[in-house]
């Protein structure tokens, strides 16, 4: 009989077989044993499955967590990029204190020589040549391009 059952047991342990039937020649306490085996395993089966859903569950949002957290720091990355790249524009369009004191410098000259007066004006010296205009002009320029490749970080 527990060679049987041993056997039977095998073969229930090895995979899910179809409704139960008693075998011909089998034992009332046989097929109360092969019953047992049975409600036993099913058993273990309905207490498994939940925890084995539990760890699905857990590995599942700790891999979206993670994805998460690397999508959030290329998230911060690229903000920090686009946030340098804003400031380099911001520094490249209003230019700094010298420009815009250059530019102060600039306005008031033009203000003043705009509403000059004839009586003050006649204390001035002639214009100069146009020449001489020019090449203060030229000489203005070149400077100017100058000082601001002279000031350009070198890694550009």
């Amino acid at each position: 009989m527990s060679a049987v059952l041993a056997g039977h047991a095998t073969g229930v342990a090895g995979g899910m077989r179809g409704p139960f039937t008693p075998r011909p020649g089998q034992s009332v306490e046989d097929q109360i044993a092969e019953l047992g085996s049975l409600v036993n395993r099913l058993r273990e089966e309905v207490i498994r499955e939940p925890q084995e859903r539990e760890r699905a569950i857990t590995a599942e949002r700790q891999a979206r967590h993670a994805e998460l957290r690397a999508e959030a720091e290329r998230l911060e990355r690229q903000v920090t990029a686009n946030h340098q790249e804003v400031e380099g524009l911001r520094e490249a369009t209003t230019g700094d204190l010298g420009l815009k004191a250059e530019s102060v410098v600039f306005l008031v000259l033009g203000i003043v020589l705009t509403t000059w007066s004839e009586l003050f004006a006649d204390w001035l010296p002639a214009w100069p040549p146009f020449r001489v205009a020019m090449l203060f002009l030229g000489a203005y320029l070149l400077g100017r391009v100058s000082w601001a490749l002279w000031l350009r970080p070198r890694g550009e």
